[in-house]
């Protein structure tokens, strides 16, 4: 999975080693519609960075993209996923 960096002063990294400095570690859950975007984001747990960092954790869900759950060949909308997300502000 590649680190993904968004247009913010924050380096958000998915899956990834994280650099030296503080960094913060937010679940999000979503549901995944049919077309692989993500909705209803919400924070499962977080660890420090306040409501800045939830913040940013609910924006980067929101622009996630995952393959849906498919049944009789046809994509599905409605599975729950969770993702850690680790935030280390610049």
């Amino acid at each position: 999975m590649k680190c993904l960096v968004l247009p913010w002063a924050a380096l958000l990294a998915v899956g990834c080693a994280s650099a030296a400095g503080p960094t913060y570690e937010v679940v999000v859950e979503t549901t995944v519609e049919a077309d692989g975007t993500s909705r209803d984001c919400r924070i499962v747990s977080q660890d420090g960075g306040g409501e800045a960092v939830a913040q940013l954790a609910l924006e980067a869900c929101a622009l996630f993209r995952f393959e849906p759950q498919v049944r009789d060949g046809a994509p599905i909308a409605g599975a729950r996923v969770r993702a850690p997300i680790r935030i280390r502000p610049e």
